[in-house]
């Protein structure tokens, strides 16, 4: 394989799991899309494509809590490329898919990704944990808000 393909696969395996992780977000809490256990099992096939397609499980829960957190950014402040630091279509992107989710919620999303995040740095089972932290992310719009 030469250095040209070799960087190219990375770069398409980086869009994949990039996409994944947008997938992953975007299905989260959204009803008109699928039903809660339908969810759940789509959530838990994506964990085992993930595995069967050899990713890092933390590194794929980082890319979710960056795309979580851009989504907020987005939220709070519009399509911003100097705050996400990400090209202006990007930017867009996470903006329109931001507008699917109350700040509340996307709050709520972030904290549990962030511990999900430091969990899986010292879990001896990636897969586990970040199965069960996808659904508590399924769950989450059912859970009392952040102030109470």
């Amino acid at each position: 394989m030469t250095r040209k393909t070799g960087a190219k696969d990375a770069l398409d395996r980086a869009a994949r799991r990039r996409e994944i992780s947008l997938v992953v977000v975007g299905s989260i809490g959204l009803d008109d899309i699928t039903t809660p256990r339908e969810t759940r099992e789509n959530l838990l096939g994506v964990v085992a494509r993930l595995v069967d397609e050899g990713y890092q499980l933390p590194h794929f829960a980082a890319q979710l809590v960056r795309a979580v957190r851009n989504m907020l950014v987005a939220k709070l402040a519009g399509p911003a490329p100097h705050l996400l630091e990400t090209s202006p279509e990007e930017c867009q992107r996470m903006a329109d898919l931001a507008a699917e989710f109350s700040e509340q919620n996307l709050m709520r999303f972030l904290d549990i990704l962030l511990g999900l995040h430091q969990q899986m740095r010292h879990a001896s089972e990636a897969r586990f944990t970040l199965e069960l932290g996808l659904l508590k992310l399924v769950e989450a719009e059912r859970l009392v808000p952040l102030e109470e």
